[in-house]
């Protein structure tokens, strides 16, 4: 297990200077990239395969949202795979060492001509090496049901907004970057909902991904101090995620 360092820079924050949860997000998935570089299975060594990790599901849960300026270090590791899927955990700490988040994700490895999944058998060698059994949050991240069922009643009955995948939200596979579903999904959130408590609490499951240029519905539905958001592609009226986001979270864990 290795810790990444991370300055929050003013692109990362909000109005009222704490990090967007979107540029956590990246964060840990740089840490997870580094981690994974460094044991010989990161983006360099997967292209070279004609390979990608495709994220499918995220849990994350903060006790306080960092500030401006402030310094944290993320903790990464593997805890190997289940069937086809990869586990990887998150430890975030601040400045004092003292434990602020914590995080699982779920990921799957893809052959990118094919689409089709690569058997983790094929990674043995490396997940033998980098395999630690401690758990951060959960098992597993925590799986989510879409609560919108059909698109077209939705859009009379549910309030929704509406975003378009853009050059700027495309990374590198050409599809939209999964740390803007979560931008995409607190901009859903409303304005109003966010100036009255931080969201500490992500839940994140990717169904589909978005291409370059289509447009997606981001239906959301909020109980308390919990903001549920649906996206369903135009057209397809496949439901590309589903995302939990709520102002308590614990981190209870293992240390």
């Amino acid at each position: 297990m290795n810790r990444y360092s991370f300055r929050i820079m003013t692109a990362d924050v909000d109005f009222r200077e704490h990090l967007h949860m979107h540029a956590l997000f990246g964060m840990l998935q740089e840490a997870a990239a580094r981690n994974a570089e460094e044991l010989g299975w990161g983006p360099v060594a997967m292209d070279d395969m004609n390979a990608s990790w495709i994220i499918l599901r995220m849990s994350v849960r903060l006790e306080k949202k960092p500030v401006l300026s402030e310094r944290i270090f993320i903790e990464t590791w593997s805890r190997g795979y289940e069937r086809l899927l990869f586990i990887r955990d998150f430890l975030i700490y601040d400045s004092k060492d003292s434990i602020i988040g914590r995080a699982t994700s779920s990921w799957i490895p893809i052959d990118k001509s094919s689409g089709k999944p690569i058997r983790p058998q094929f990674f043995d060698q490396i997940s033998e090496r980098a395999y630690n059994e401690r758990k951060a949050l959960f098992d597993h991240a925590v799986r989510l049901k879409p609560f919108v069922s059909d698109m077209e009643y939705a859009k009379d009955h549910i309030e929704y907004i509406k975003k378009y995948a853009d050059y700027s939200d495309i990374d590198k596979n050409l599809h939209v970057n999964n740390t803007r579903y979560i931008a995409w999904s607190m901009d859903a959130a409303n304005f109003a909902n966010l100036t009255q408590y931080d969201m500490l609490s992500a839940d994140i499951n990717y169904m589909c991904e978005i291409k370059h240029r289509e447009k997606v519905y981001l239906f959301f539905a909020s109980s308390d101090d919990e903001i549920r958001v649906d996206g369903i592609v135009e057209g397809t009226g496949k439901i590309a995620f589903c995302c939990r986001l709520h102002s308590e979270g614990s981190i209870g864990g293992s240390k």
